[in-house]
């Protein structure tokens, strides 16, 4: 059966433009971000700069998310004697950040270098399944601090069918007497497919959504690749925990 964005079944250019409305994809406007996103995707990047790159290009996303956050007042007094007026993110408004482990490991180091002191939250998920129909998410693992309102960052690398994202969603969704309310919902993804960002915007419709870049296919097991949106990006990053973690999965 084919499904609209794998392989034979693309979008049109007009269903990818609806379905990215409001998406900001960060290699379009920024070069920093979408040279540090190439050695990224490189098959040939060595380990140890990969994971590099990975904190450093995470770490220039966090920055661009960070300039949508409220901001507070803060008064210093300067080697001149005087008092000089900056700004500074509130602590009550620092986000949750959710760490999926193995994939998201090393990204969440760039995003905890910029919103300094936030709570951190992990999630064990593990995929099964050969291809879409079937595909499971289990959550074996969860750490998550009360949220109670505050905003919340979702930082998966490579955002595919985002089964994993919106199954997370719904985990605090459902516990909400446990967990606290969910604030404003924030998705972060180095690359990601057309097909999981569509999944994103039917789940949680108010998501803020950022991306690297955006590569229009999903393969029949479920990995991103193809060319990118608007002629920027292209390709996919595989499996991202295994690469950045440099392991041969047993099973």
């Amino acid at each position: 059966m084919m499904v609209k964005g794998f392989d034979g079944e693309p979008f049109t250019q007009e269903e990818l433009d609806e379905i990215l409305y409001g998406v900001r994809i960060l290699s379009l406007e920024n070069p920093i971000i979408s040279s540090l996103l190439a050695r990224v995707v490189d098959v040939t990047t060595p380990t140890y700069q990969l994971r590099r790159c990975v904190e450093e290009l995470s770490m220039f996303m966090a920055y661009e998310i960070a300039k949508t956050f409220p901001m507070e007042e803060i008064r210093v007094r300067t080697p001149m004697g005087e008092v000089a007026i900056y700004h500074r993110i509130p602590e009550e408004e620092l986000p949750v950040l959710f760490d999926i482990l193995g994939a998201s490991i090393y990204s969440t180091v760039g995003f905890e270098r910029v919103f300094k002191g936030a709570p951190h939250a992990i999630i064990s998920a593990r995929r099964r399944g050969k291809g879409l129909e079937e595909l499971e998410v289990e959550l074996r693992y969860e750490r998550i601090p009360k949220i109670d309102g505050k905003p919340v960052i979702f930082i998966d690398p490579a955002i595919a069918t985002a089964y994993t994202l919106t199954g997370i969603y719904r985990l605090l969704e459902n516990n909400e007497e446990k967990y606290g309310k969910i604030g404003k919902v924030i998705i972060c993804g180095f690359v990601a497919a057309p097909f999981g960002i569509k999944r994103i915007k039917d789940v949680i419709p108010e998501a803020e959504i950022y991306v690297g870049s955006v590569s229009t296919l999903l393969n029949k097991k479920c990995y991103i690749h193809g060319p990118g949106y608007k002629g920027v990006g292209g390709g996919g990053i595989g499996d991202a925990g295994d690469r950045f973690l440099n392991v041969i999965p047993v099973d």
